[in-house]
């Protein structure tokens, strides 16, 4: 660093960079672009090698390898942050201070399905007390804020939420027929739309289901799903899903996207009629935020960060009841009105999360944390 360098000095603990871009991943990437010239950066990361990636608890495991490249390397009067809570293992095992850490949910804590016994207690519960021993605790929502409050009642940590956001640039109203030709889908049909995993949290067998009584009145409605199963080991969510189509004789009216590149899906938020998205835990709920932008009319569950995030631009339905769910998708598909008065929104909505807004919020907590400050 330059003599009289005043920008503020920042470790960046990046984590696991082999992975496909999941929400934590994208607010570290457009953090990292958007103060890479007014901070004096540096960034540590990792690869786990694929045949560890199978072994149960090996992404935990590596954590702490890294936590100690980290305090052998770090330097002198530098800011950590990392870059999300997984990583709290390495505040767990190490005082590094001062440090600041992006906390999506909670999840793992609140849910049974990710309770594994002896991975929860020896890593889980670790890196999640390790989180809080962060100077600042950033969350995306001020449910993620109130939840951490409300299971871990005696933190002393300091919490500040800073929403999560969308490039306004990229994710927009686009013509709709790039994303149907890209996949050699037919213009003349209806598509209804998930975007996430199969985890159980994500009550996606609701949105199979919603999606085949939908059939009844709507018998050229598509279903279209993009993300991998990421499933939670001893919960098969996708060999259920295409149980239940197999059942209702749909399988070949369900379409399953493994990966869909990004420049592709503000076409495939744009093709959907109906974006569907019943989740029951959401830190944020990125996907909702990305289909209002593109002005896709949106059912989301009414729990966790998801009201926050939608404000009165999407229908909000409880997550746990089908007819809800189903009457909502319906009124979508039958109303073309309700569609447009849900799209214009839905854009304005978005309109309102910004990630230059966000990264000027993390640089001032930088310039906050700043050691040469004090």
């Amino acid at each position: 660093m330059a003599n009289g360098d005043s920008r503020p000095r920042v470790d960046f603990l990046a984590g696991e960079r082999n992975r496909r871009m999941d929400a934590m991943e994208r607010v570290y990437s457009e953090i990292r672009r958007r103060v890479s010239d007014v901070v004096d950066g540096r960034e540590l990361d990792y690869t786990i090698p694929e045949s560890l990636r199978r072994i149960p608890t090996a992404n935990y495991v590596s954590h702490g390898f890294y936590a100690i490249g980290e305090w052998l390397t770090r330097r002198p009067d530098s800011i950590v942050h990392i870059n999300n809570q997984r990583l709290g293992m390495i505040l767990h095992m190490n005082d590094f201070s001062p440090s600041i850490i992006l906390c999506h949910d909670i999840i793992e804590h609140v849910m049974r399905e990710y309770w594994g016994g002896w991975a929860y207690r020896n890593f889980i519960r670790a890196y999640l007390t390790g989180t809080l021993k962060a100077d600042v605790v950033v969350t995306p929502s001020k449910w993620t804020a109130d939840d951490i409050k409300r299971h871990f009642p005696g933190t002393s940590a300091r919490l500040e939420t800073i929403h999560d956001a969308v490039d306004h640039t990229v994710f927009r109203r686009v013509d709709r027929r790039i994303f149907l030709r890209q996949f050699g889908l037919p213009e003349g049909r209806r598509y209804m739309l998930y975007v996430g995993s199969e985890q159980p949290r994500k009550n996606v067998p609701a949105v199979i289901r919603a999606f085949i009584s939908a059939r009844k009145e709507f018998p050229n409605l598509t279903f279209l799903k993009i993300g991998r199963a990421d499933e939670v080991s001893g919960y098969p969510v996708h060999q259920q899903i295409l149980q239940q189509l197999a059942a209702a004789d749909l399988s070949g009216q369900a379409l399953f996207f493994d990966d869909v590149p990004d420049e592709l899906m503000p076409a495939a938020y744009s093709a959907a009629d109906a974006f569907l998205f019943p989740s029951l835990y959401e830190g944020f709920g990125l996907p909702v935020l990305e289909a209002m932008a593109c002005g896709s009319p949106v059912v989301a569950s009414n729990v966790t960060a998801i009201p926050e995030v939608a404000g009165d631009a999407v229908m909000l339905v409880p997550p746990n009841e089908d007819d809800a769910i189903l009457e909502a998708l319906s009124r979508i598909l039958r109303d073309q009105r309700l569609r447009e008065e849900l799209s214009a929104r839905g854009v304005k909505r978005a309109s309102q999360f910004s990630w230059d807004e966000m990264a000027r919020k993390w640089l001032d907590l930088y310039r906050q944390l700043d050691p040469r400050n004090g």
